[in-house]
């Protein structure tokens, strides 16, 4: 499948706006699947899921803290974010409960089926509309950067507004190497022109430090904490 205006020579100074094929929540066939598997493979490769739990530990150091622990996962995807934070939370004995959200029916069916902790709840939901609940942690795992400026500065406030403790954002960082390391791996192990199509996209859409950092503050945020993690993506954690 081949996609318009896609990047030939891209502009690394600037983020992108084209939308990314996932972005319309009633996809819903087999690609959509396989993709969701190689989005995930590549997020091992690139250490984010280790990055979160390094986030959320730096979150509730020196905390007292109240059990269970609600942390949701806001555009949770295929869930294995919240099945990694499960896991290292029963390794510290921290009694959690984990709920995710996302705008697709079909995702939150798939990563329903590939959960079995009963700690774990799934809800369809645009986390736009998410209203009248408050969670002690709230994780943004590799979505924001599906917005525009404006619409991450109103989902940090968002965030702030709905979060007890803070929040753990991890997010690409839009870099030349990365890019190029995504179409290389893209194009020789994907079968899916949703990876190969949104996967090189995303670190376009991705961010530099300074703009995330601009954003958080924007967003209501004080206490900010911006780091660059291996391989080639932000840290956000923000606390109150």
């Amino acid at each position: 499948m081949k996609r318009k205006g896609f990047f030939r020579s891209p502009n690394f100074r600037i983020r992108a706006l084209e939308s990314e094929i996932m972005d319309d929540f009633a996809l819903r066939n087999d690609v959509l699947f396989r993709s969701l598997r190689e989005f995930d493979t590549i997020n091992q490769y690139a250490n984010v899921y280790t990055t979160v739990t390094k986030g959320i530990k730096k979150l509730l150091k020196g905390r007292q803290l109240l059990q269970p622990l609600t942390i949701a996962d806001w555009a949770c995807g295929c869930g294995e974010t919240l099945r990694r934070i499960y896991e290292w939370a029963e390794s510290q004995k921290i009694d959690v409960r984990l709920m995710g959200f996302d705008a697709n029916p079909a995702v939150v069916e798939f990563a329903q089926k590939r959960t079995s902790y009963p700690q774990i709840e799934y809800y369809c939901q645009k986390v736009e509309n998410i209203s009248g609940q408050k969670f002690d942690i709230i994780v943004a795992n590799s979505f924001l950067h599906h917005f525009n400026d404006d619409g991450i500065i109103r989902l940090f406030k968002k965030m702030r507004a709905q979060s007890n403790l803070g929040i753990v954002v991890s997010d690409w960082h839009r870099h030349p190497f990365l890019y190029y390391a995504i179409c290389y791996y893209t194009q020789w192990f994907s079968e899916s022109y949703i990876t190969q199509y949104d996967g090189k996209l995303s670190i376009l859409r991705g961010f530099v430090r300074k703009e995330l950092e601009r954003m958080a503050v924007e967003g209501g945020w004080e206490k900010v904490e911006v780091s660059w993690e291996w391989a080639f993506h932000w840290l956000v954690v923000a606390s109150k």
